[in-house]
C-alpha cells in the first residue's frame, strides 16, 4: 500500500521586526509586560526628559545671551592653534595637515577600514540630529520674550521668535520629517540598502566647506563696521583645498592599494615613522643648515661631520648586525665580536678625559669581549655577551665626555644585538634587523643635526610650538615614548627574574605615587641635574620625558593585567612547539595580553591627551593657558571678561577630541570581535 505524503507548504519569511519612534519609544523608554512596570518606566521617562529639557533651556539661553561675546573664540582663534608661529610661514601648518590627512586617507584605503551602513541607519542619524536641533530652538528662551507653559518647562511665545530662529525651527523640522519618511521608506523595502561608511565622513566634509563660505561669524565690536563677517578666505580656501585633496588621494590609495598592497603598506609604516619628526623639525622649523659642514666638506673634518658619523655608524653597525643576525661560524662571530671589544678598549683611551673608574671598567669590558670570543663556542652565546657588554658600555659612556650621537649609537648597537638572536637567525630575520638598522641611523643623526640647528622663523615666543600645536605635540610625544616603555615595564614585573621584577615594581609604584604636575615641574626644573655635564635638552623635550615617565608606569600595570589573564596553557603551547621564551612572549603572549587591554589602553590615552593641559601650570604656551590667560587679558575691551566664553570652548575642544578617540577604538574592537562570545 503506498504511503501518503502530507503536502507540502511553503515556508513565510519572517516579518521585519517593527521600526519607526513609536517601536524604539515602546521598547526601551515605557518597558514591560503589565501595567506596573510600564508606568513605573513612564515616570522614570518623563522625569528624564524634563531634566533634560530643562538643561538644554538653561545652556542654549547662556550661550546665546547677548551680553556672550563669542567673537572672542573666533577672532583668536588662529592664537589658540599655533599661538606664535610667524603669519607670513603658515603655509607650514597647512602643509603639515595635509600630509597628516594624506597619511590618514591611505591607510584607510590600504588596511580597506570602513565597510558598510544601512541607508536606514544612516536616515535615523540625520533624523535625530535635525530632532536635537528643533528642541534646542524650542527650549531657548529669548531676552524679552513671553513665555507659557507649566512651572517646570516653560516655552518661549512664537510670536517673540527672532527671524533666525523661526527659519532654524521650520528647517529642522522639515529635515527631521523628511528624514523619517526616508528612513521608514527604506525599511519598507525587501532587501536592505547600504551605502559605504566613508560616504559619512566626505557628506561632513562637504557640509563643512558649504559653512566655510556661507557661514558669518561675530566679530569684535569696533574694529569692523557689522558685528558679523564671513569665514576669512585665508581660513576657507586651504581647508577647502585639503578636502579636495583628501578625497583625490583615496583613490589614488585605493589604485596603489591594488596594484601593490605589501609594497603600500611597508611604505605607509614608515611614513607614519618619518612623518612626525619631518613635520616638527623640518617642515614646521625650518632650520637653518650648513650642508658644507654636514658633508665634511666645510670647516668639520669629514669623520666628525654628519655624513661621516652616518656612514661609520651605518656601515659598522649593519656589518656587525649582518654577522651575528645569522652566524656562520664560530670563527667569523668570534673575530667580528673580537674586533668590537678592541674598538671598545681604544675607545676608553680616545675619550679619557672621564672619571678614571669610567676609563677602567670600558678597557675592562673590551677585555671581556675579546676573552669571550676567545674561550665561548657557540657563536649565539657568543652574540648574547656582546650584546650584554656593549649594554653596560652604553650606561658607562654617560658620564664620559663624548658627543651626544656617539652615546646614542651604542645604545642603540647594543639594543640591536640583544635583540638579533631572537628576530634573527633566518636569511630573512637578519635581513630585516639591516633594513631597521639603516633608517635608525639615518634618524639618530638627522635628530640630532636637526635638534641642534637655528630656525630661520621670527617669532616673539621663546620657541615656535604654541597652542593646539604644542598639545598635540606632547600628546603624540609622550605617547610614542610611554607605550614601549611600558611594555617593557610590564614584562620586567611579571618576569622570574627577581631584579627585573623589584626594579620594575619599584620604578612603577614611585611613579604612581607622586602627582603629574609633580613630575612636570621634575622635567621643566630639574632633570638638567641628573645628565651628565655639558648634557642640555629644551625645556619641551624635558617636558615630554616626564609625560612619558609617568603615562609609562600606568600603560605598564594594563598590559600586566593583559598578561596576568593569559592562560598557563599558552606559555606551556608556545614552548612545547620549539619557542624560546622572547619568541612565545613576543608572538603568542603578548598579541593576546594587548588585545584584551584594549580598552583600559584607550582610557590611558584619552587621559594622557587631557593631562597634557597641566602644562599650562608650568607656563608652556599650550591651548588651554592661551584660552584661559591671553585672550581674557588682552588691552582690546571686547575680550576683557570672556573667560567663562573661552573654558565653555575648551570643554567642548577637549570632548571633541576624546569621544572621537573613543568611537574610533570601539569601532575597533568591533572589528577584532572584543567582548564578543
Amino acid at each position: 500500500m503506498e504511503q501518503m505524503t502530507p503536502p507540502q507548504t511553503a515556508e513565510l519569511a519572517p516579518e521585519k521586526p517593527r521600526s519607526g519612534p513609536w517601536a524604539w519609544c515602546r521598547e526601551n523608554l515605557f518597558a514591560g509586560d503589565t501595567w506596573g512596570p510600564i508606568a513605573f518606566n513612564a515616570f522614570l521617562t518623563v522625569a528624564f526628559v524634563l531634566i533634560v529639557l530643562n538643561l538644554m533651556g538653561f545652556v542654549t539661553t547662556y550661550l546665546f545671551a547677548a551680553e556672550r561675546r563669542w567673537a572672542a573664540v573666533t577672532y583668536n582663534m588662529k592664537l589658540l592653534m599655533v599661538q606664535a608661529f610667524p603669519q607670513d610661514d603658515l603655509i607650514r601648518i597647512w602643509v603639515s595637515i595635509g600630509i597628516f590627512a594624506v597619511l590618514v586617507v591611505w591607510s584607510l584605503a590600504s588596511w580597506e577600514f570602513g565597510g558598510q551602513i544601512s541607508v536606514e541607519k544612516m536616515a535615523q542619524g540625520v533624523r535625530a540630529a535635525f530632532v536635537l536641533v528643533f528642541l534646542t530652538g524650542i527650549m531657548h528662551h529669548g531676552e524679552g520674550a513671553a513665555s507659557f507653559g507649566l512651572p517646570f518647562l516653560r516655552f518661549d511665545n512664537p510670536a517673540d521668535w527672532s527671524s533666525i530662529r523661526t527659519w532654524i525651527e521650520l528647517a529642522s523640522l522639515a529635515g527631521a520629517v523628511a528624514a523619517h519618511f526616508f528612513a521608514q521608506a527604506a525599511h519598507r523595502r525587501e532587501s536592505e540598502q547600504t551605502v559605504p561608511i566613508l560616504v559619512v565622513p566626505v557628506l561632513g566634509m562637504a557640509l563643512v566647506t558649504l559653512a566655510l563660505w556661507t557661514v558669518w561669524l561675530p566679530v569684535p565690536e569696533g574694529q569692523f563696521d557689522e558685528t558679523t563677517a564671513r569665514i576669512a578666505t585665508t581660513t576657507a580656501r586651504p581647508w577647502t583645498i585639503l578636502f579636495g585633496v583628501t578625497i583625490l588621494a583615496y583613490f589614488v590609495g585605493i589604485f596603489l592599494h591594488r596594484q601593490r598592497p605589501k609594497l603600500m603598506r611597508r611604505v605607509l609604516i614608515s611614513a607614519w615613522i618619518l612623518s612626525y619628526p619631518i613635520i616638527i623639525f623640518v617642515i614646521q622649523r625650518d632650520p637653518i643648515l650648513d650642508w658644507a659642514d654636514i658633508l665634511g666638506f666645510g670647516e668639520t673634518p669629514f669623520l666628525s661631520s654628519d655624513l661621516g658619523t652616518l656612514l661609520i655608524f651605518g656601515i659598522l653597525g649593519s656589518v656587525v648586525i649582518w654577522v651575528v643576525g645569522l652566524p656562520p661560524n664560530r670563527a667569523v662571530t668570534g673575530a667580528t665580536v673580537g674586533i668590537l671589544g678592541v674598538i671598545v678598549g681604544l675607545m676608553s683611551f680616545a675619550f679619557g678625559d672621564g672619571p678614571l673608574w669610567s676609563t677602567v671598567l670600558m678597557a675592562a669590558i673590551g677585555l671581556a669581549l675579546v676573552a669571550a670570543a676567545i674561550t665561548i663556542h657557540e657563536p649565539v652565546e657568543m652574540v648574547r655577551a656582546a650584546g650584554a657588554g656593549l649594554a653596560m658600555l652604553a650606561l658607562i659612556i654617560w658620564f664620559v665626555p663624548m658627543p651626544f650621537v656617539y652615546r646614542t649609537f651604542m645604545v642603540a648597537l647594543a639594543l640591536a644585538l640583544l635583540s638579533a638572536p631572537v628576530f634573527g637567525g633566518t636569511e630573512q630575520g637578519r635581513a630585516n634587523l639591516v633594513r631597521a638598522w639603516i633608517p635608525i641611523s639615518f634618524l639618530i643623526v638627522a635628530a640630532f643635526l636637526l635638534g641642534g640647528s637655528d630656525t630661520s622663523l621670527e617669532f616673539q615666543s621663546t620657541t615656535f610650538l604654541g597652542g593646539f600645536n604644542l598639545t598635540i605635540l606632547l600628546a603624540i610625544s609622550g605617547l610614542a615614548l610611554s607605550l614601549p616603555a611600558g611594555l617593557v615595564l610590564a614584562l620586567a614585573r611579571t618576569s622570574s627574574l627577581p631584579i627585573f621584577r623589584l626594579l620594575a615594581t619599584g620604578y612603577i609604584e614611585l611613579v604612581r605615587s607622586i602627582p603629574m604636575i609633580t613630575w612636570l615641574f621634575f622635567g621643566s626644573a630639574m632633570l638638567t641635574a641628573f645628565l651628565p655635564s655639558g648634557v642640555e635638552f629644551d625645556e619641551i623635550v624635558r617636558v615630554v620625558a616626564a609625560i612619558a615617565i609617568f603615562n609609562s608606569a600606568y600603560v605598564a600595570e594594563n598590559i600586566r593585567g593583559g598578561l596576568q589573564a593569559i592562560n598557563k596553557g599558552q606559555y606551556e603551547a608556545a614552548r612545547a612547539v620549539g619557542l624560546s621564551v622572547v619568541q612565545s612572549t613576543s608572538l603568542v603572549i603578548l598579541p593576546q595580553a594587548i588585545r584584551t587591554v584594549i580598552p583600559a589602553l584607550v582610557g590611558s590615552i584619552i587621559i594622557a591627551f587631557k593631562d597634557t593641559s597641566l602644562v599650562a601650570i608650568i607656563g608652556l604656551a599650550d591651548v588651554l593657558l592661551i584660552a584661559r590667560n591671553f585672550v581674557p587679558q588682552q588691552s582690546d575691551p571686547n575680550f576683557q571678561g570672556t573667560l567663562t566664553q573661552m573654558m565653555f570652548f575648551m570643554a567642548l575642544f577637549y570632548w571633541v577630541f576624546t569621544f572621537t578617540i573613543s568611537r574610533l577604538a570601539l569601532r575597533y574592537e568591533k572589528s577584532i570581535g572584543l567582548g564578543e562570545r
